[in-house]
């Protein structure tokens, strides 16, 4: 509550300033007192998240990143959201991933 009344009675001088040359008071006022509230909010992400899906979006089975509905293939793990599980499993099964070759190459070379 304090960081409030700070924010409002240092939003006055350059306020004043702001309307000795001729421009609004109020109009900076609330410029100088809101944007710093604006960048110190966190983002909700339920909310955005809630939002996404009633647009449309729908999470992936894998990583559970919104991607569209239209999407053939995860933009974030790279794998199919249609299949429910890959044939090949696990990291093996994903597409377009530098992981995936590692994850060949643990299994060929029999690294833990």
């Amino acid at each position: 509550m304090q960081y409030v009344i700070l924010a409002v009675l240092l939003g006055l001088l350059p306020a004043y300033i702001a309307s000795k040359k001729g421009r609004s008071f109020l109009g900076w006022w609330f410029f100088v007192v809101a944007l710093p509230v604006a960048l110190l909010i966190k983002e909700d992400t339920e909310a955005l998240e809630r939002q996404k899906l009633e647009m449309g979006y729908r999470k992936c089975p894998f990583c559970a990143e919104l991607i569209e509905a239209e999407a053939t293939v995860c933009k974030h793990c790279g794998r199919d959201p249609s299949n429910d599980w890959p044939a090949g499993g696990g990291v093996v099964g994903r597409l377009n991933s530098p992981s995936k070759h590692l994850a060949y190459s643990a299994i060929i070379y029999r690294i833990p």
